[in-house]
């Protein structure tokens, strides 16, 4: 059920495409795993059947390349890049990784060097934290990915599609030597990035599938959990799943809420869908320590598997939600089942880290979105904070006929004219439609003969001569009269364009370049079509509502009509190339308005 377009941005070009699979079926994913078999060459497979519903995700082999959304890559850097550090603490690490971050347009792997079970969980922690701190501190939109102890054939790096190692020239002879060890697989050579950091000696010789690299943590778990959203994998993320696929032998089972877990996120409607967040969770997982036994389902409560899953033996949780992990074994007692060992991962550190020292999360991530320009056809979930798009993006209207017509649209009580309001401060002239509206059929105009034509003279106050909006409403607006609306609207709409578009010429004739044009029904009269730009305003259901009740003096349930009797917010932000969150103080939304209209001043200048 998930749209194509949330999916499709997940390939790399040319790469094999995407199949996923909703199945609990034993039969039916014997079946699908006896075609991938075939298809080996073509797809890499990871397999596994449950008792719940879960989604079977094949994947392409190399891993998927995630594109950045949050900035225009560097001509310089490369795609794909890797560099080596040792496991233990050295003076260079900082600037070895700050170097690679720098110069890596998309993921950077980070080879971690050493005896892993000489360290304690503790400490592999901790070295894990500053390297995710690190490079988030050197590039926060990087995809930053620590390989962990794993099987010698999945640790080689040629499987990871990497385009260049970052070293010194004392990893030269390394390097070369895994490069004879490339050329006879048929494999094309690994550039060398040159670093400027130091190399530590243990760095100079080849470490890649020793045994040393295969050990773990002493002390791991056969079968571990941990749950989450998930959604817009950060470093935070990161680090919490490598630490609990570092501390797991076979089976690693993660929840994935949905349904009501998501229903108080903050901006849900920017949220992937759950196939998509669990599409990019296997694909970090599998790059980063391949041959577990990855597990991952939806989740509608709290506890998910972690009450009802009796082989496991530890679930791993952050230090903020330590207190989760103590209800779930109240539950698994009552239940009958063995209670779990409790592990804590501190996200932040004694000195800070990636969840507070950069503001690292799905929500800041989500709020990034807001008030920037993105290609039409983004889809949603993809939006990152960055102008997806700009460059290619070209204006519709001629600018020797009409300005730059930024369209500003959104719901009932959303507060469109707050952000036109706030254009018009910021010397951009706004047009209203709604009070075009009016003006179309006023007496002796020939939209007002069409609508008595239409609606009979009972629409018309016999005091003034004007079209009586109350009686218009009550015709257009009965459920005996399911047509009327309609038929007002195929009159009215074109009227009030026409209106539009002459103050729009004569705007341009005396020398403006950008308008603003506030329009409740845009999407809807198809006005989009010929606007440069749409933005959309929007307040979740419960804002809108308290608004209404509170400004018309509506009752909740009337106010609730009003607003679903409109087009939903994921049904206009499909059309959106800014989007501004208008839930919060207005300080906040004249920010969002301000970094969008910095965006349209930045695409005038580019004469798009």
């Amino acid at each position: 059920s998930t749209p194509a377009e949330e999916l499709l941005p997940l390939s790399s070009p040319g790469s094999p495409p995407l199949l996923t699979i909703v199945s609990s079926s034993s039969s039916l994913n014997f079946l699908l795993l006896s075609v991938a078999l075939l298809l080996q060459g073509d797809l890499s497979v990871h397999f596994c059947v449950s008792a719940l519903p879960i989604v079977e995700v094949y994947a392409p082999n190399p891993p998927l390349i995630l594109k950045n959304k949050a900035g225009a890559m560097s001509s310089e850097g490369v795609l794909r890049g890797l560099v080596r550090i040792p496991l233990e603490d050295h003076e260079s690490d900082a600037l070895r990784l700050k170097v690679a971050a720098e110069n890596t347009n998309d993921r950077l792997y980070v080879m971690v060097e050493g005896d892993w079970g000489q360290l304690s969980r503790q400490q592999v922690q901790k070295r894990l934290l500053f390297i995710y701190d690190e490079l988030n501190r050197a590039n926060n939109k990087l995809d930053a990915r620590v390989l962990l102890p794993a099987p010698k054939a999945h640790l080689a790096p040629h499987a990871l599609g990497i385009e260049a190692v970052f070293s010194s020239p004392e990893e030269g002879a390394a390097i070369d030597s895994w490069n004879e060890q490339r050329k006879a697989n048929s494999l094309p050579p690994i550039a060398k990035r040159p670093s400027t950091a130091p190399c530590p000696p243990s760095l100079q010789s080849l470490c890649w599938g020793a045994e040393t690299c295969e050990n773990v943590p002493s002390g791991c778990y056969d079968n571990v959990v941990l749950g989450g959203t998930f959604d817009r994998i950060h470093s935070g993320h990161k680090l919490l799943l490598s630490t609990s696929a570092l501390y797991t032998k076979k089976r690693l089972a993660i929840g994935i809420s949905e349904g009501a877990l998501l229903a108080k996120k903050t901006l849900k409607e920017f949220m992937s869908s759950f196939t998509a967040r669990q599409v990019r969770l296997l694909d970090f997982l599998l790059s980063v320590k391949p041959g577990l036994d990855y597990h991952l389902v939806p989740i509608t409560d709290p506890f998910g598997p972690s009450i009802v899953y009796p082989e496991l033996d530890c679930i791993v949780v952050s230090k903020e939600t330590e207190s989760g992990g103590a209800m779930v074994n109240e539950r698994r007692v009552a239940n009958g089942l063995n209670s779990l060992v409790i592990e804590v991962v501190d996200l932040v550190g004694p000195e800070g880290g990636v969840s507070n020292d950069t503001k690292v999360s799905s929500t800041q991530q989500r709020k990034n979105a807001l008030g920037v320009f993105c290609a039409e056809d983004t889809p949603i979930a993809e939006r990152a904070g960055g102008e997806e798009g700009a460059a290619e993006w070209c204006r519709l209207t001629d600018p020797e006929d009409l300005p730059y017509i930024v369209a500003v649209t959104g719901g009932i009580a959303s507060g469109k004219s707050t952000v036109s309001g706030h254009l018009a401060t910021l010397g951009v002239p706004v047009i209203d439609c709604d009070k075009l509206g009016h003006k179309a059929y006023e007496k002796g105009s020939a939209t007002f003969g069409k609508v008595v034509e239409a609606f009979g003279e009972a629409v018309v106050d016999k005091a003034t001569g004007e079209i009586d909006r109350r009686a218009l409403g009550g015709v257009v607006f009965s459920p005996e009269k399911p047509e009327a609306l309609p038929k007002l609207n195929s009159i009215v709409w074109p009227a009030i364009q026409e209106l539009a578009q002459a103050q729009m010429r004569e705007l341009r004739k005396a020398g403006t370049k950008v308008v603003a044009m506030e329009a409740a029904i845009l999407l809807e009269a198809g006005w989009d079509k010929w606007c440069d730009e749409v933005w959309v305003v929007m307040v979740p259901e419960d804002v809108a509502k308290a608004r209404l009740m509170e400004r018309n003096g509506f009752p909740e349930e009337e106010a609730l009509k009003r607003i679903r009797l409109q087009k939903s917010n994921p049904e206009r932000l499909v059309s959106a190339h800014v989007i501004i969150g208008n839930q919060w103080a207005i300080e906040d939304t004249t920010k969002q308005v301000e970094k969008a209209w910095a965006g349209v001043s930045w695409r005038m200048a580019q004469d798009l």
